[in-house]
């Protein structure tokens, strides 16, 4: 909260120096997200990508908060378009980059795209090794029982249960697993 005062004043004062403007801006965005102020995060965050342009130092982690506030406002489509702008700006690293397309994989299942909603989750894996890949096999497993690919669903929740048997999705992927073989 305090943050968001001197950062206000900041933005404020922008006239003088485009660049501190425009980054004070990405931060006001930040503490806004912060304090659940989704709206004008967002808002801050589409002003700063729009001034820094796609060659803009913090461009690609603009794009990725974006995505996020766009998301929790439930604004999907938006949200993937963010998450994909972040994604190929060639800017973040990789757990950011897995973490982009887990959510851009999110989007797709809100908006009921099953197929590339699966896509994105092996996309996250192969590109961020080093995080546990739970969540990505797990979703993947969803996206697969909802295509109707029951065998490939058991399989990948298998695959789960075999690479993180500690995950707090092991459970979870038993339950879908029982449920594939069912259906």
């Amino acid at each position: 909260q305090e943050a968001l005062t001197y950062l206000k004043e900041a933005v404020d004062l922008g006239s003088k120096d485009k660049n501190i403007y425009n980054e004070s801006r990405l931060w006001l965005a930040e503490a806004q997200f912060r304090t659940g102020d989704y709206k004008n995060a967002s808002a801050n965050q589409q002003a700063y990508a729009k001034q820094a342009g796609t060659k803009g130092e913090n461009y690609g982690i603009a794009q990725y908060n974006l995505g996020y506030s766009l998301y929790q406002q439930r604004k999907y489509a938006d949200a993937l378009k963010a998450f994909q702008n972040a994604a190929t700006s060639k800017q973040l690293d990789d757990q950011m980059l897995g973490d982009t397309y887990n959510r851009m994989g999110d989007t797709y299942y809100y908006t009921q795209d099953y197929t590339q909603a699966q896509e994105s989750y092996a996309h996250a894996m192969e590109v961020d090794k080093t995080a546990p890949r739970d969540y990505s096999m797990y979703q993947m497993g969803i996206m697969m029982a909802l295509n109707k690919q029951f065998d490939q669903a058991v399989n990948q929740m298998d695959l789960l249960l075999k690479e993180c048997p500690t995950s707090s999705l092991a459970p979870q992927a038993m339950f879908e697993k029982g449920n594939a073989q069912a259906a």
